[in-house]
Formats: structure tokens, sequence, C-alpha cells
């Protein structure tokens, strides 16, 4: 990292979360192991008068993926905010799924302003990508403890588009009436406190064309088997919960339940409950250990190795997870 008076140019490989969401978010989540990634951002916010503080950032990922058709494809990706107020922020994004061996790849000047521009979407020729849009915005609460029990809430939302009708591409040449954003999936979420418990909610919402595109095969944007997004995939809806108490200054206690339904244009879906539970236990302030488990229970099997397919059997499907984590820090 390479910082500068207002702007960082950056270089690891890490995950890039994007969105308001807890559980996941649809256009970036910690769904995908770590890539390599560079990313140029405002380290301060920039205040624009009568709009308030303004940051951006502009990423582009390199995902090492060898198991499939289009091996290795690539993501840009820019994110802007604006924060009007201390209890209001709103964002925007945009990202590129693009490249790999199996595609065109970008060479010049040209390419990307196509990359850029869409023009060339759904037209099975060169610079065609899976390109999404989205949305988001946050609404914090803090005059919430003057009436309830609660010291501070949020309540946010993600809107995400996966598809573009517009007069200057080739698939819309002929239609001039307008611009449209197509094939929305949705997030809305609740937060709350009391500073002992915290409350997450979340409604999540995914179209059937979103993370499959067609020209990166049967696996869509997809990295070792995991969607690039929200866990719960495509065609999907979910809704989602947790609880976060602290018991005692050195135990804290959470608990978890989701409803996920997959498959929602299909004749038969596949509906899912997991319900999680797990301690925290704070030997110091150095040293930690951490116990999670999450029990799983599908009413049917996906028989398909892909993640942004399904092909749902008669037969019901358990799994249990367990997580155990030790945390020390070196002074």
């Amino acid at each position: 990292k390479k910082a500068f008076s207002r702007i960082s140019l950056n270089y690891a490989k890490e995950n890039l979360v994007l969105g308001p969401g807890y559980f996941g978010n649809i256009m970036l989540s910690d769904n995908v192991e770590p890539e390599k990634m560079a990313i140029v951002k405002s380290e301060l916010p920039y205040h624009i008068p009568y709009l308030g503080n303004f940051r951006w950032y502009l990423w582009h990922i390199w995902y090492e993926n060898e198991q499939r058709v289009n091996q290795n494809p690539k993501l840009l990706g820019l994110h802007m905010s604006l924060k009007p107020s201390k209890y209001l922020e709103v964002g925007i994004s945009r990202t590129s799924y693009y490249d790999g061996t199996d595609n065109n790849q970008i060479s010049g000047f040209g390419e990307l302003w196509k990359l850029t521009t869409v023009e060339e979407e759904n037209t099975n020729l060169s610079i065609d990508t899976d390109q999404l849009a989205g949305v988001d915005a946050s609404l914090y609460l803090p005059q919430i403890s003057k009436y309830t029990m609660f010291k501070g809430a949020k309540l946010y939302t993600e809107r995400v588009w996966n598809d573009l009708k517009a007069f200057w591409q080739k698939e819309d040449r002929n239609d001039t009436s307008s611009v449209q954003l197509l094939g929305t999936s949705f997030l809305y979420g609740a937060f709350l406190t009391t500073g002992k418990i915290d409350v997450h909610i979340e409604y999540v919402k995914t179209t059937e064309l979103i993370y499959a595109h067609h020209n990166f095969g049967r696996y869509g944007a997809s990295v070792n088997g995991y969607v690039i997004g929200h866990y719960i995939g495509r065609d999907a809806r979910a809704y989602l919960s947790s609880l976060y108490y602290e018991w005692k200054p050195n135990t804290h206690l959470t608990g978890s339940y989701a409803y996920i339904t997959r498959g929602l244009n299909q004749q038969t879906q596949q509906f899912s409950n997991e319900i999680g539970g797990g301690v925290r236990y704070f030997a110091s302030r150095d040293f930690q250990i951490e116990l999670n488990s999450t029990y799983i229970f599908r009413n049917r099997t996906d028989t398909d190795d892909s993640p942004v397919h399904y092909n749902f059997i008669e037969q019901d499907d358990k799994e249990l997870r367990a997580i155990f984590n030790i945390s020390y820090k070196l002074k």
C-alpha cells in the first residue's frame, strides 16, 4: 500500500465486500476465497457543498480458477458513495466480469470503451461480458434510543441489475424509446442494538439470470465452485436473522436462523433451513476462542456441480458445519 494526501494505491490478496449486507451482498461478498487485487481509493472524503462527503474506489481482481471452461476471468469495478448527513449514506456501483481463456482479451482503448459502455452486451461479439450495476442506501437511527430499549439502529437496502436496455447497444439499436435497467435483485435489512444485544434481520431475492451470463459457460460468475456474490445464489429468496448476546464480559453467545428457497422459476424448488449457534470466549484482551456450528436441512438434494444451475432430486440433504477459531494478537 502506498498512501498520498487523499488517495491510496493498494495491491493485496484479499476479499472485497461491496454493500451494506450483514450475511452477504449481491454484487461482491466474502463468499469466495481471497484473490489478487489492485485498488485505488480515496483515503479521506471529499466534502461537496450541500451534498456532503464523497468517497470512491476503483479496483481490478484477477481470479485464479483453472477447473472450469473459460479459465482465470477478471473483475473490474467502481464504487462511489455520498454521505449528506450522519443519518444517511448512499452509493452506486458497477462491476464487469470479463476476459478469461475462452473470451476475447481487452487489448486496447477501443475494447475498454466497449467494456465500459456495454455496447456489445448480449451480441456474441468481441466484448460480451457479465455486467452488474447497483445502488445501496443506509439510514442510521440514533434517535431510536429516546423511544425504545435500543441504543441504535440502521435500515439498509441494496438493489442490483444484471441487464440494460439502451439505444447505444447493438441489440437495442431499433428501440430508442427509453433506457431501462433490467433484472432486479434486492436486499433489505435492519440492525438493532441495545449495547449488549445485536439483532440482524435481512430479506434477499435474486433473479433467474444473475451470475449466469452465457459467455462464461455453465459455471457463470463463480470461482472454484462458489458464486461471486451472495451465497444464496441465483433464482433464490432468503429470510436471514442473527442474534449476538454479550452474556458476560468474557463470554458472548450467538444464534442464527435462515430459510432459503432456491429455483424460484423452476417446477421444483429446494427449501433449506439453517439453524446456528456459537460461543466466543475472551481469555484476555489479546486471546480469544470461538466455536460456531450450523445445522442445515434441505428438503431436496442438488446434484448439479455448477453453482449457478440446479438439478433437484427427491432426496433430503442434511449437513452439519462447525468452525473452531483461535485468535491471538502479537504485541
